[in-house]
């Protein structure tokens, strides 16, 4: 079981990872998103999903370079797919996101990563999108769609062989303050909680998302700030591999692989101390 936190601090931004690191692909072409929007639905969301396919393709090679040149755990494969199924689901999603690890194995061939172990990372990505020529009821209507297909799949059957998996429902919105009632009154709705990243004031550039946790950590999670920033601070020679330092104050939700991992910190210590009685 991959863990890739060496030592440091745990990130506050790893209860939305996906989301920030959104954040990060978008924020240099605000400007351009702005302008953009001005146009029909289909050529607006096809702009944008271009520039997010990019910034997370690179985000997924850099990751796993930077895992596998640590040596800490063979060779770290990872793979972005644009509109892909859930495993032996026939049910797509607008993205999925995968980790695997070939281990020192005979049986494991570095240039064929089908004979790698099974996968141990698995996200799916339900992604929409709002210009300013949708209007508010229809694009919330999309989003509703997402939410329902996340919640009504059995992701623990789909999800067997996974340290860490989630499923994620992101909508990015243009818009207004009735928009922003709307995309609440939707979470009520559905019995979920969105994140709200403001990605600019000026257009009222938003990202919003819920993750559907499955199972895992976050220090089982390749892609979250804090395993990135340890992997580099441990391949500079930063020192013996160590558990993060834990702030708990830092968690900003309840159901996700970061608040995961506090809860689990929390029983060993527990469990540790009674020892020590």
């Amino acid at each position: 079981m991959p863990n890739y936190m060496r030592g440091g601090h745990i990130d506050a931004r790893d209860c939305n990872w996906l989301g920030f690191r959104l954040r990060d692909a978008l924020e240099p072409h605000i400007d351009q998103i702005i302008t953009n929007s001005q146009s029909n639905v289909g050529d607006w969301e096809a702009w944008v999903q271009s520039k997010l396919m990019n910034a997370l393709e690179r985000m997924c090679d850099d990751a796993a370079r930077n895992a596998t040149d640590t040596g800490l755990h063979g060779l770290v494969h990872s793979e972005f797919v644009h509109e892909d199924t859930y495993q032996t689901s026939k049910q797509r999603s607008d993205l999925i996101i995968r980790v695997s690890i070939c281990d020192p194995d005979p049986e494991c061939l570095p240039e064929d990563p089908q004979s790698w172990e099974e996968p141990t990372e698995f996200y799916a990505v339900e992604l929409k999108y709002k210009s300013t020529q949708e209007p508010n009821s229809s694009f919330v209507d999309r989003v509703k769609m997402d939410i329902e297909k996340v919640l009504n799949r059995d992701w623990h059957q789909l999800l067997s062989s996974e340290h860490a998996a989630s499923a994620w429902v992101i909508a990015i919105s243009l818009g207004d303050s009735q928009l922003e009632e709307m995309m609440y009154k939707a979470a009520e709705e559905k019995g979920i909680e969105w994140q709200v990243i403001e990605l600019s004031e000026t257009g009222g550039i938003k990202i919003w998302t819920y993750e559907h946790y499955v199972k895992g950590v976050v220090n089982q999670v390749l892609f979250s700030y804090a395993s990135q920033k340890s992997l580099t601070i441990y391949q500079r020679g930063g020192g013996r591999p160590t558990e993060p330092v834990m702030h708990p104050d830092d968690c900003i939700c309840d159901s996700c692989a970061y608040a995961a991992y506090l809860k689990e910190k929390e029983k060993l210590d527990d469990l540790t101390q009674n020892q020590n009685q």
